[in-house]
């Protein structure tokens, strides 16, 4: 007869003689359950085996810490540039959003490029001193 070997969760061992159709029924069931787990976790990787390998897990949720500052950053920014005349405005954001040079806009508006340039200087020192 064969014996089935068993640990109940405290630990402690037994041994059972079961009759041959109990037996690969239990073998049967066993197999089973190998399986099921295999395919539940084949795919996965527990976190905590990641952190013990040193491997960091980048967060797609955003530091609520950073968000909160950034709000706070963004409401400075527009207060101050809400001080600026809207032609500065338009011409910082066609410099620095829009990507076209100060030579580019002199020549679009007719005027010297020392003249834009000491324009944009003019801004930037006037946004230095309201930080």
């Amino acid at each position: 007869m064969p014996t089935i070997h068993y640990t109940f969760c405290d630990g402690t061992k037994t041994e059972a003689e079961v009759n041959d159709e109990f037996y690969t029924e239990y073998m049967n069931l066993i197999q089973l359950e190998k399986r099921n787990h295999w395919r539940e976790t084949r795919r996965h990787n527990s976190l905590d085996v990641l952190i013990e390998k040193g491997i960091e897990v980048p967060s797609k949720d955003p530091d609520p810490l950073l968000s909160l500052l950034q709000k706070e950053n963004n409401k400075s920014l527009e207060k101050i540039f809400s001080k600026l005349s809207a032609d500065q405005r338009e011409l910082l954001e066609t410099i620095y959003i829009d990507g076209i040079s100060m030579a580019e806009i002199a020549r679009q508006q007719g005027l010297a490029h020392s003249t834009v340039k000491t324009k944009v200087g003019r801004i930037i020192n006037k946004l230095n001193a309201l930080l």
